[in-house]
């Protein structure tokens, strides 16, 4: 009876330590297929994924990447909320001249918008505190409305930005929650730069604000001379939509948000594609020969980028592989991406460009034959599985996969003369990159 019941606890040992081996395989390479769209003209949806997430050094990952796209050339609907910092950063030096500019861009941008697809607009000032002057509205009236509300900015005495948050969550929580597909919520919010008090509510409640925002609202951030993209840090903006104004003058505002309008509003017809991956080289290199449907364009460095006429209704595939170079890992693993930026751009037959991010998912590195490293990682892989399941000498499960200048309401302005200043270095935070193959294909299946 007792050699029974020892060879069954035998047994059930030998079934438990399978299922973790099982699980431990299955875990190494499960990726994360997160379908996006990427809002601009023609709506793309687009899904990366990188398999395994877990690999040994020396080891190699799958990427793969699906997305498709339909152009009906016509202009998308908003629903969108302006908010200005008023502050007395708009009147550097006590001239009005980069507050013009600013009601300039701004008037482009509301005359852009196409009213007669249901899109709506609102406005909303902010400095120690925050002021919503336009209720969200359409049509003609609220188009109309939105111009007189920006006419008529001027500054406010307080030097501060503590209003922030609060018009971050205002703005959104007026915004309808239950929009379609074919809708898209927005916020442009305009950092003219006056101090933020670090010992003040703003630090600690903007990132919460921005952050609740983000989950169903696309962030865009024009950030002026003096804040330059400081409102990254607290994920006030999304990849891609940031606009630096290096001029103190901000002459460059009126040209800023047409371009604004042109990117997120404009319907058009796409002649071609290409995407694009600048892979993380201080830990992953590119394996030659490993791209599907064919090998990429690589001008240089780490750039790569496949470029193709428009996709059937089944979307176009790309597949590499990259290999772990790093020989640097520390105990408990590294946590790395394998690009620094993967994006898809959509080339339009009016000869202009617009690019978005694709998902960008974490990998954990392991050391050679260590499989306790990255059990934390892991365990966030497969809800439920201890952090440190993983005993030393389990064998380590190895996978390879195969596989038209819009028009304006004038609105009469008091004027200055500028000051000549030399502008600052931009930021680095990329908007884009360019297509590096020019006359791209030109047939067109829209």
């Amino acid at each position: 009876m007792i050699e029974r019941q020892t060879m069954r606890l035998g047994l059930a040992l030998a079934c438990l330590t399978l299922l973790v081996i099982a699980a431990l395989a299955v875990t190494d390479s499960r990726t994360t297929a997160e379908e996006v769209t990427i809002p601009i003209s023609c709506d793309p949806v687009l899904e990366r994924t990188i398999d395994p997430l877990i690999v040994d050094q020396g080891g190699e990952v799958t990427v793969s990447v699906r997305y498709r796209y339909r152009c009906t050339g016509q202009n998308r609907r908003v629903n969108f909320f302006i908010l200005v910092e008023n502050t007395p950063a708009l009147r550097p030096g006590g001239k009005l001249t980069l507050l013009n500019n600013l009601k300039r861009g701004l008037t482009n941008f509301v005359n852009s918008v196409d009213y007669g697809n249901g899109s709506m607009g609102g406005l909303t000032l902010y400095a120690g505190s925050y002021q919503n002057r336009v209720t969200l509205q359409g049509g003609e009236t609220g188009r109309q409305n939105l111009l007189n509300a920006i006419g008529l900015i001027s500054t406010e005495p307080a030097g501060g930005v503590a209003g922030v948050p609060g018009a971050v969550r205002d703005a959104h929580e007026r915004l309808p929650h239950n929009i379609g597909p074919d809708e898209t919520n927005v916020l442009l919010i305009v950092d003219a730069g006056a101090q933020i008090d670090p010992n003040g509510p703003t630090l600690s409640d903007l990132g919460t604000s921005c952050k609740v925002a983000n989950a169903n609202t696309l962030l865009i951030l024009v950030g002026l001379r003096p804040a330059q993209n400081r409102l990254a840090s607290f994920g006030c903006v999304d990849s891609g939509w940031f606009f630096y104004s290096p001029t103190e003058d901000g002459s460059d505002l009126p040209a800023k948000f047409n371009d604004i309008a042109e990117k997120l509003i404009k319907g058009k017809l796409a002649s071609s594609n290409e995407y694009f991956e600048e892979l993380n080289s201080s830990d992953f290199q590119y394996v030659v020969g490993s791209g599907v449907p064919q090998e990429p364009y690589n001008p240089w460095g780490s750039e790569y980028s496949w470029s193709f006429p428009n996709p059937g209704p089944a979307g176009q595939v790309v597949q590499f592989r990259a290999k772990v170079v790093t020989e640097r890992v520390p105990v408990g693993g590294l946590m790395s991406v394998v690009a620094n930026r993967a994006e898809l751009c959509l080339l339009y037959k009016d000869g202009s460009q617009a690019c978005g991010p694709a998902p960008n998912p974490d990998v954990c590195i392991r050391r050679r034959g260590v499989t306790t490293d990255c059990a934390n990682f892991q365990a966030t892989l497969t809800p439920g599985l201890p952090p440190t399941t993983a005993p030393t000498g389990l064998p380590t499960a190895t996978e390879e996969a195969t596989a038209t200048e819009p028009s304006m309401t004038a609105t009469p302005e008091p004027t200055d003369e500028p000051t000549a200043t030399a502008p600052p270095p931009t930021p680095t935070e990329a908007v884009g990159h360019q297509v590096y193959v020019p006359a791209l294909l030109a047939n067109s299946q829209f």
